[in-house]
C-alpha cells in the first residue's frame, strides 16, 4: 500500500517575506538562523559610515587591532 505524500513548496518570495517578518518579529532569532554574527555587522555599517577604528573599538569592546581585522572582513564580504 502506498502513503500519500503532500510536498508543500516555499517559493523564493514567499521565505523572503517570513524571513523579514521574523527580522522584525524576534531579531535575536533570525540572526540566529541566518547565522549572521551581529558584532560583524555593527563593525562593518560603523566603518561604512567612515568611524575610526578606535571608535569602533570603542562601541563594540573589542581591540583596535581586532576591529582592523574584522574591517578587512566588510570588504571581503561585498565582494562575494
Amino acid at each position: 500500500m502506498r502513503r500519500k505524500v503532500t510536498v508543500t513548496t516555499i517559493t523564493f518570495p514567499d521565505l523572503k517575506e517570513q524571513l523579514r517578518e521574523l527580522a522584525l518579529l524576534d531579531m535575536d532569532k533570525f540572526l540566529k538562523l541566518t547565522g549572521v554574527d551581529m558584532v560583524q555587522v555593527v563593525v562593518c555599517s560603523e566603518r561604512a559610515k567612515k568611524k575610526s577604528l578606535q571608535q569602533i573599538a570603542n562601541k563594540v569592546k573589542l581591540s583596535k587591532s581586532t576591529v582592523q581585522s574584522r574591517c578587512r572582513k566588510c570588504g571581503e564580504q561585498l565582494k562575494k
